[in-house]
């Protein structure tokens, strides 16, 4: 059976480093078949990946234009019918772009979902803002519920 990935994604500017933290975090459980991992930057380099796993979950900062430390649950469909040109980013290029890009491609994709926290700064070698970090332990229980009943579920 594939694996679960949670994709963890950030750089070293302050709130954008949430993936990480997040992938820090989790690393502590130990789940059958998931694999955790901290990127940086993936781009359209992400597609090749998605296909090795069942079920992937991405963890990344966003811009939503909501308070800081706002958290957010996408399911694929929503992140479909995203516009390219939204505010919901995987680094330069979106992930509704990518995903669309792969449907057009007729790529086969797992079933995604995005969990995504409201930056309030995002400057560079920055810790995570105080509404960040605090938003960062209820972000990793909806992660980590969202995991366990996947893995009791096999899906």
């Amino acid at each position: 059976m594939k694996p679960i990935a949670i994709l963890c994604l950030g750089s070293a500017h302050g709130d954008d480093s949430v993936g990480w933290r997040v992938a820090e975090q989790l690393s502590s459980y130990r789940w059958p078949d998931v694999r955790i991992e901290a990127l940086h930057n993936p781009g359209a380099g992400l597609l090749t990946q998605l296909n090795q796993y069942r079920r992937v979950l991405v963890v990344d900062a966003c811009d939503c234009c909501a308070a800081a430390g706002s958290l957010f649950h996408y399911q694929q469909p929503v992140l479909l019918q995203q516009p390219e040109s939204g505010t919901l980013s995987s680094h330069h290029v979106s992930l509704p772009a990518l995903l669309q890009l792969a449907r057009q491609l007729s790529l086969p994709l797992p079933p995604m979902e995005l969990f995504a926290v409201q930056v309030a700064e995002c400057q560079p070698m920055a810790e995570l803002s105080p509404a960040v970090a605090a938003a960062l332990p209820k972000l990793v229980e909806q992660i980590s519920a969202t995991v366990e009943e996947a893995v009791r579920q096999h899906v």
